[in-house]
């Protein structure tokens, strides 16, 4: 057999192979100027932060949709980390505009005060757990280019952001104004207190677990109900990707499928709870809670960066040309084993 020719690539395919993954240069330039924003108000004007990323959520949200139908993802939007977005920015809103003082009108509480502490309380120790440990078990990213892949940063860490806002304002600016923050009872509806400058009194542990558990309850009751019932044949039947997929194929496969569905429910329901223990200690300790946050910030940079070298470094195009040129190599060998076969050699 003739020996085959040496490995090599052209032109085309290089060029095809750098073009495979685009960097949309507005796109990055949008993601950017929306993360210093961020960062600007924080600092600058805090009371805004809130603000701001409720008017991002939507449009952000409906990028997404269309990104998930198109790819038969849409029942990403019926996990934990999607229903608390969704929900949480519906009563971030509600407090916005409870509270604003700005506003040229009165907007009543549609919740009692109550009611509103317990969704304060839940919120931050669902944000600062389950849903800002998924930056780290998810391996997300800070990338700029892709509205769609940076949307799991967005979800996962941004609550976590907003809950210190909410949680550590009057620790960390003192007296300084929160309008338009300051008019009524606020997120955690401690204003009464706190305008004597007394601190509220230390919440206990179980409390701090009570409220988060019964607002996960109500969402995972008919999540569980769903999965067991129908909802667990649903990637097999109709071709949808979901979490509950991603996690059972790699289970037995001899586990019949609602077995896999209660392991996976059983699964949730553990790493939530304990997710959410660590957060109540979080709630106590403004030099904790903001450690975390800075670890979920410097994990999802690294994994950026990581993402970055790989896949415009040249590391990821050496590997697909590689892969291209022993692909033609085999196929060359082939063609000669073919042409050697037919003339009798």
């Amino acid at each position: 057999m003739n020996a085959s020719p040496p490995r090599s690539v052209s032109l085309h395919q290089v060029s095809s192979v750098l073009q495979e993954r685009p960097l949309n240069p507005s796109t990055f330039a949008a993601v950017l100027l929306s993360s210093l924003t961020k960062a600007f108000l924080c600092g600058f004007s805090p009371q805004w932060l809130p603000v701001y990323v409720c008017l991002q959520f939507p449009p952000l949200l409906l990028v997404v949709f269309g990104d998930f139908r198109r790819r038969r993802s849409l029942l990403y939007f019926l996990e934990l980390c999607w229903v608390v977005n969704c929900v949480g920015y519906c009563v971030v809103a509600h407090e916005i505009l409870v509270t604003c003082s700005a506003l040229p009108f009165e907007f009543a509480p549609l919740l009692t005060e109550q009611t509103r502490a317990g969704l304060g309380l839940a919120f931050f120790i669902i944000a600062n757990g389950p849903l800002a440990a998924s930056v780290i078990m998810n391996s997300n990213m800070l990338i700029m280019h892709d509205l769609v892949r940076s949307s799991a940063f967005f979800i996962h860490f941004t609550p976590a952001a907003i809950s210190w806002l909410f949680r550590w304002r009057q620790t960390v600016f003192l007296n300084q104004s929160w309008a338009p923050f300051d008019a009524n009872s606020g997120f955690f509806a401690m204003t009464r207190t706190m305008r004597l400058k007394v601190p509220p009194p230390p919440i206990p542990f179980l409390e701090l677990m009570r409220r988060p558990v019964i607002v996960y309850a109500a969402w995972f009751v008919p999540y569980a109900v769903w999965l067991l019932f129908t909802g667990y044949s649903w990637p097999a039947r109709y071709k949808f990707q979901s979490s509950y997929n991603d996690l059972a194929r790699n289970m037995p496969k001899y586990w019949p499928p609602r077995v896999r569905a209660l392991a996976y429910l059983f699964m949730h329901a553990f790493a939530n709870m304990f997710a959410f223990g660590c957060a109540a200690f979080l709630f106590r300790s403004l030099l904790l809670h903001t450690l975390w946050i800075f670890v979920l910030l410097a994990v999802a940079s690294h994994n950026a960066a990581s993402y970055y070298s790989f896949t415009y470094g040249g590391k990821r195009a050496i590997k697909r040309l590689e892969k291209i040129s022993k692909e033609g190599e085999e196929k060359a060998e082939i063609g000669l084993w073919h042409l050697d076969k037919s003339k009798g050699v």
